[in-house]
């Protein structure tokens, strides 16, 4: 009986080597392999020796189940049913359930199993265990309150016996800390990994900014030659510029350096410039004004406007300046380019007298200009031509609004007259009677000229004059000298009736004169018989 428990116990030994072997270290399965061998020579000898070593190789197996994380356990299927026989003490330590539980009811264990391996552990039937020695498989138990927990469990089937009765026996490793390991060991693998990319971009970064610096060097060496040839050009353009040119220190606006143009201009020589400060050039009633200015254009580029400066010779002018910043030397300095605009403000003011002198005219004479754009229709004209309109002069006009005030009779000649002028080129000289803003009545005449560019009109200009007066007195005139025609043809029908009575009156004596004359022959003649009568009696 004891040599057939010798047996068995050294065939679980066996079995337990086996099944260990991926799990613990070489130095345990060592221990384990020698102990089988210690129970096969203890088979040889006396029963009690054999009890003995059977009863110290059981007890260094559960010493060695109490430092692993493994569960030793036995189980039988009888009748179909499985029963668990025997679970080593460090069961409920392992997994926290309860031993004696997990033996009376091992199917209450099985909601505790994650639900994604309860169809693989489902597959291990009674004939499956009994086709094969050995078998293992890994699953996670879902313990209450706790994390999941990761196992590994194997065991080894014995043959059968007539009664059908089936008796396994195996280990439950648990693979938590191991699977923590792995997922440890991964996850730094990864960060190693995203280290070691990260590394690899870093050096591809190192030599893309090597590359880079490498090539800023080279463009900052050509950088340098081209600034030393602009510095060359910009003295040059310095000294040959039309236009007076100087740089003055922003501290004490001493001159630092003046062109030619300066020079020949202001009437100072260089060296003469370089011992003045602007202060110098500049009426005295004007430094304060200056000084302010410095202060105000002291960052950036700035055109100043305009200002009076002084020659050496006294005469006053007027400039406008144009300045920005620059460094000359270890001095932060301003560059000033200065136009004299004395000429410019003259013929200024001159334009401005004759613009007022032509706004009076045209205002007197009720004359003024406009012009349109021949694709746009946008236009402008003269003050007096908006007041014409009754409009205010600031306001905006274009060909829309200037013919929305024409008559319908005039609209129409108008409308004629421009689609000629821009398509045909041809002038258009045309009185025409408008309705202004106000609602007052006018006749206007317009002179609309053609503008070719290319061959092409682009715009049409002319002029704009209010003719009510006199067309009012075309008008008065007018009904003067109907007045007068009827004046002369009722005048003339009278004198035509009174020449026709004096006809009548002058027949009439005529006639009345000749009867007379008649009469008178008449009388002579009976005179004259009368006589010769007498004369013969």
């Amino acid at each position: 009986m004891e040599k057939r428990r010798t047996e068995q116990l050294k065939e679980k030994l066996l079995a337990v080597v086996r099944l260990l072997d991926e799990q613990v270290s070489p130095t345990i399965r060592e221990d384990l392999t020698a102990l089988a061998g210690e129970l096969v020579q203890a088979g040889l000898q006396q029963e009690a020796a054999l009890k003995k070593r059977v009863a110290e190789v059981e007890n260094g197996l559960r010493v060695i189940y109490s430092h692993l994380p493994v569960v030793s356990w036995e189980a039988q299927f009888c009748k179909g049913r499985l029963s668990v026989l025997q679970l080593s003490p460090n069961f409920s330590q392992l997994t926290g359930f309860d031993p004696e539980e997990a033996k009376n009811n091992p199917a209450a264990l099985a909601k505790f199993i994650h639900p994604d391996d309860r169809e693989k552990l489902a597959l291990l039937t009674r004939d499956d265990l009994a086709s094969q020695p050995g078998w293992k498989i890994e699953f996670r138990l879902l313990p209450p309150g706790a994390s999941v927990r990761w196992f590994w469990l194997a065991g080894v089937s014995e043959a059968a016996d007539q009664e059908g009765e089936l008796r396994i026996s195996g280990i439950l490793f648990d693979l938590t800390r191991r699977r923590q390991f792995e997922q440890e060991l991964q996850e730094k693998n990864e960060e190693i990994a995203s280290q070691y990319e990260e590394l690899n971009a870093q050096n591809e970064e190192l030599a893309q900014m090597n590359e880079e610096l490498r090539q800023m060097n080279e463009e900052l060496a050509q950088t340098n030659a081209e600034l030393a040839v602009s510095e060359t050009k910009y003295r040059l353009m310095f000294a040959n510029h039309p236009q007076p040119m100087w740089i003055y220190d922003l501290e004490t606006l001493a001159f630092l350096e003046v062109n030619d143009a300066a020079v020949n201009h202001y009437g100072y020589s260089r060296e003469e410039f370089l011992q003045m400060t602007l202060r110098e050039i500049r009426p005295a009633g004007e430094v304060p004004l200056l000084l302010e200015e410095v202060v105000r254009t002291r960052q950036g580029y700035s055109p100043s406007g305009e200002w009076r400066h002084l020659k050496k010779n006294g005469q006053e002018i007027m400039v406008e300046i144009f300045s920005q910043p620059v460094r000359f030397g270890e001095r932060r300095a301003r560059h000033v380019m200065v136009v004299d605009v004395t000429e410019r403000k003259k013929t200024g003011e001159k334009l401005r007298e004759a613009y007022e002198i032509l706004e009076e005219t045209g205002e007197i004479a009720k004359v003024g200009g406009w012009e349109f754009d021949a694709v746009t229709g946008e236009g402008s004209w003269t003050p007096e031509v908006a007041r014409i309109h009754d409009l205010d002069p600031r306001d905006t006009t274009n060909v829309a609004i200037g013919l929305g005030y024409y008559t319908e009779a005039s609209r129409q000649l108008i409308e004629k007259a421009i689609e000629e002028a821009i398509h045909s080129g041809k002038i258009y000289d045309l009185e025409l009677e408008m309705i202004t803003a106000a609602g007052n009545r006018k006749w206007v005449r317009t002179i609309g000229r053609p503008v070719f560019d290319g061959g092409k009109v682009v715009k049409v200009r002319g002029s704009f004059q209010d003719v009510t007066d006199r067309k009012m007195v075309e008008a008065e005139l007018l009904r003067h000298r109907e007045k007068l025609q009827l004046l002369v043809k009722e005048r003339t029908t009278e004198l035509e009736e009174k020449n026709e009575l004096l006809e009548r009156m002058n027949t009439l004596f005529v006639g009345r004169e000749f009867r007379i004359k008649e009469l008178k022959l008449k009388i002579t003649d009976l005179e004259n018989r009368l006589n010769l009568k007498t004369n013969e009696n």
